[in-house]
């Protein structure tokens, strides 16, 4: 991909509410790392994750959304590499990916 970098838009410290059409993640923080799809994996989005500046000790699991679809619908968990490996797919084709 000739080092073109994309935008990986983290939300964190925040607690997903409600249900179906009324699910949120409300009182987040956001942080934003530019990544090289090239290296992307599971292993350098958790590391990305557990880095001081966002203040992560530890958490249960990661998730993206699909772009383009209300967050019941997009909401998925990144838990391996081929979790990692669509979420990377998503974010080259966008831009950027949540």
């Amino acid at each position: 991909m000739a080092n073109d970098l994309y935008t990986l838009n983290l939300h964190y410290h925040g607690t997903f509410v409600g249900e179906g059409l009324n699910l949120r993640y409300i009182d987040s923080e956001d942080g934003y790392v530019d990544v090289d799809p090239d290296r992307f994996s599971y292993f350098e989005l958790e590391g990305i994750a557990l880095e001081p500046r966002f203040k992560i000790k530890k958490f249960k699991r990661m998730y993206f959304s699909v772009p383009g679809l209300p967050l019941y619908e997009g909401l998925r968990v990144v838990d391996n590499d081929d979790a990692a490996n669509v979420m990377c797919e998503y974010m080259v084709r966008h831009g950027s990916i949540d």
